[in-house]
């Protein structure tokens, strides 16, 4: 009797261990195919709570959104809404995923969800701001990339992102502020210097287009945009 409850004791230390591995899998970010199969491996589980399996479909999601599988990311984060609503994670990699589907109204839609979750999250605008910047609309895409700016100004892209939008509206000197902001913050942003030459080249500057042409390349060759403008 005891040799069999001291069996029944490795067994199950051996499951609670591969479910606890599970988990650890999932929420990691560093081998996506691992995470992927740890995440399917708890949603497809009896022994997890309808909190890990909604958490589970958010990390899936997200490994899929970042593989280029949108569709099926869109899936993961619709199933991991149903367990779990009104989470703002889940509202946010939602968006995200619609985004990339082309559907900026539906990821604009879910930007609002969640900031009425949670108000004062500046990464929270800077979607939804991107998000009606590829709808066209600059002047609310603008407004939102400002209050991300308020909430954490020493954002480096978010002043980049903001540029474009002047970039797009026809407020050059602006858009030059915001990309001269974004290199103070980070001085080897490179496609900020790219940026900022596109628009010294559109003002007829040619020997700062050239300065920052060259400056971008230095610092990312791979820029075919800053090479084409040097050129």
């Amino acid at each position: 009797m005891r040799g069999i409850g001291l069996a029944c004791l490795v067994l199950l230390y051996g499951a609670e261990t591969a479910r606890a591995d599970a988990l650890a899998d999932c929420n990691q970010g560093r081998n996506a195919e691992l995470r992927l199969r740890a995440c399917s491996e708890i949603i497809a589980g009896a022994d997890y709570s309808p909190e890990q399996k909604a958490v589970a479909y958010q990390n899936r999601g997200n490994a899929r959104a970042d593989a280029g599988a949108s569709s099926q990311a869109l899936a993961d984060f619709n199933e991991a809404m149903r367990l779990q609503p009104n989470e703002v994670s889940g509202y946010a990699g939602r968006a995200r995923v619609r985004l990339a589907l082309r559907d900026a109204d539906g990821a604009i839609a879910d930007y609002n969800q969640a900031l009425m979750l949670a108000p004062a999250t500046a990464s929270l605008h800077v979607g939804r701001g991107h998000a009606h910047f590829v709808r066209g609309d600059t002047t609310t895409a603008i407004a939102d990339f400002t209050e991300a700016i308020r909430l954490n100004p020493q954002s480096a892209t978010t002043f980049n992102r903001r540029g474009l939008a002047f970039r797009r509206s026809g407020d050059l000197s602006r858009a030059i502020e915001d990309y001269t902001a974004a290199i103070t913050i980070n001085a080897i942003y490179a496609l900020a210097y790219n940026n900022r030459g596109y628009v010294y080249e559109t003002q007829g500057r040619k020997d700062e287009a050239i300065a920052d042409f060259k400056a971008a390349l230095l610092l990312d060759p791979s820029l075919i945009g800053a090479r084409d403008g040097l050129r």
